[in-house]
C-alpha cells in the first residue's frame, strides 16, 4: 500500500514539473538548472555534446 502512495505523488509531482515547464524553451529550463558556481563549464559542455550529436545523425 505504500508503495502504490509513494508512486502515485511521484507522479503528481511529474505532472506538476511538467506543467510548470510548459511553454517555456528547453534551453531557459536547463539554465536554471546549471545556477551553481561551474555552470559555464557545464554549459559550454553541453551545447558542444548536442552539436555533436545533430551532426552525427544526419
Amino acid at each position: 500500500m505504500e508503495d502504490k502512495v509513494g508512486l502515485t505523488l511521484a507522479c503528481l509531482n511529474l505532472k506538476k514539473l511538467v506543467k510548470r515547464m510548459a511553454g517555456e524553451p528547453f534551453y531557459f529550463v536547463q539554465m536554471r538548472w546549471f545556477k551553481h558556481g561551474n555552470s559555464r563549464f557545464y554549459l559550454k559542455t553541453l551545447k558542444k555534446t548536442n552539436t555533436n550529436r545533430c551532426l552525427s545523425s544526419i
